[in-house]
């Protein structure tokens, strides 16, 4: 593992270096705040830093504020090396968050190394945590069923295509799938044939649109698509193509019922940035295709 070391005094960094070492961590070192912090603006930083209170410019006190403010995307567990004469502002740095440990200077190894095992549990247990929260970020925006998203997600993700088309002024289209013959798989065959059968859809669907594409579940028998960057000629391409994918689902699984498939189709050509305005228009175009294919 990666550890920063922020300490001035040659004596102390031969010490710092000599026990890292031994405790298989990788040291880098700096003598001053400022190369501290620049290290920490770098990709692959590292997770632990060593902060003598005495490093010049800025201080060390500075240093740990600067980089929890800018602690977003990966935590670095901070441990300051303070005299006994400056333990009261560690301390209150302590009680703000600002550090995880203090070590009293000048350094006892054995308490050292005692902190670095503590640093190394506590990052291994936030790893975890960050895991598991995105984890469970997921799952609720996901449909249990099928996998795909949910409404919310697929209502979140088209107001945020919408936001980015009225800003660059690119289209967004969407399709909306609508499956009446998935009812009727219900009514006769059972929701456990009606699951499988729909779940065999959405991962059809799944694997047919693009990677920028967002495909979900917008409502029990509705699939939407939402397609960044799409005319509304590719979206009724698109509706047509996995219209035609939903019926081999259907022939793939003998089901001699109703095949009815309805499909809806529209883009945002002009930058309008209305979701309601939008989802609207979508559902609109999607009933009167569903009308005029019943009456022909």
């Amino acid at each position: 593992m990666l550890i920063a070391v922020a300490e001035a005094l040659d004596s102390n960094q031969e010490f710092l270096e000599s026990h890292l070492d031994r405790w298989g961590f990788e040291s880098t070192f700096f003598s001053t705040g400022a190369a501290v912090l620049q290290r920490f603006q770098q990709e692959s930083a590292p997770r632990i830093l060593l902060v003598s209170w005495d490093i010049p410019g800025p201080a060390a006190l500075e240093v740990c504020r600067r980089l929890r403010d800018g602690q977003e995307n990966q935590a670095v567990h901070i441990i300051a090396l303070v005299g006994r004469a400056r333990c009261h502002e560690a301390l209150e740095a302590l009680r703000e968050g600002l550090v995880d440990d203090c070590v009293l200077s000048p350094v006892d190894a054995y308490s050292l190394e005692a902190r670095l095992a503590v640093a190394r549990k506590s990052l291994a247990l936030r790893g975890r945590l960050a895991r598991t929260e995105s984890e469970l970020e997921s799952q609720a925006l996901k449909d249990g069923l099928t996998g795909l998203w949910n409404r919310d997600a697929c209502l979140s993700f088209l107001r945020r295509e919408l936001a980015v088309s009225q800003r660059d002024g690119n289209s967004v289209g969407a399709v909306i799938l609508d499956l009446p013959a998935l009812r009727e798989v219900n009514q006769v065959h059972g929701f456990e044939v009606g699951n499988q059968v729909l779940c065999s859809i959405s991962e059809k669907l799944r694997t047919a649109v693009r990677t920028t594409d967002w495909a979900g579940r917008f409502s029990g028998q509705q699939l939407l698509v939402v397609l960044p960057n799409c005319s509304e000629l590719r979206a009724q391409s698109v509706a047509w193509r996995l219209r035609q994918l939903v019926r081999e689902v259907f022939e793939k699984a003998a089901i001699t019922e109703s095949r009815k498939i309805h499909c809806g189709a529209i883009a945002a050509e002009t930058g309008d940035g209305d979701l309601d305005r939008f989802v609207a228009n979508l559902l609109a175009d999607l009933t009167a295709r569903s009308l005029a294919e019943d009456d022909s």
